[in-house]
């Protein structure tokens, strides 16, 4: 699901780009990212419904993996001296189980309305 949904953000970005600003058309490719990764998690993953409240908590995921990988990324460059190209690797490898966890969590649960 992953790589779909990559390729899927990464086309909305390029469609975008034709007519929006690089960081305009980044944004909303990101944020289609996101809506698409929920629904790619949520049906084919882990097999459960769509809520709209899991919709309006999923973002909280890709929000604290951003802060935590910005903040491990300088950490690792500037107090470990681990190259530039090597630092985000570690990131990913270290920050993917804990995505995936929370994800799921999120996703299975079973939110009262």
């Amino acid at each position: 699901m992953g790589l779909t949904n990559t390729g899927g953000s990464y086309l909305v970005y390029l469609l975008l780009n034709i007519i929006l600003s690089y960081q305009l058309a980044f944004m909303l490719s990101y944020i289609f990212g996101i809506i698409l990764s929920f629904i790619l998690n949520s049906k084919f993953v882990f097999n459960v419904e769509l809520s709209f409240k899991k919709l309006v908590i999923y973002p909280l995921v890709y929000l604290f993996q951003y802060a935590s990988s910005a903040f491990l990324l300088e950490l690792l460059i500037q107090f470990f001296n681990v190259s530039e190209q090597i630092a985000p690797l570690l990131i990913t490898a270290v920050m993917l189980p804990f995505t995936y966890f929370v994800t799921k969590i999120i996703l299975t649960k079973s939110y009262s309305q």
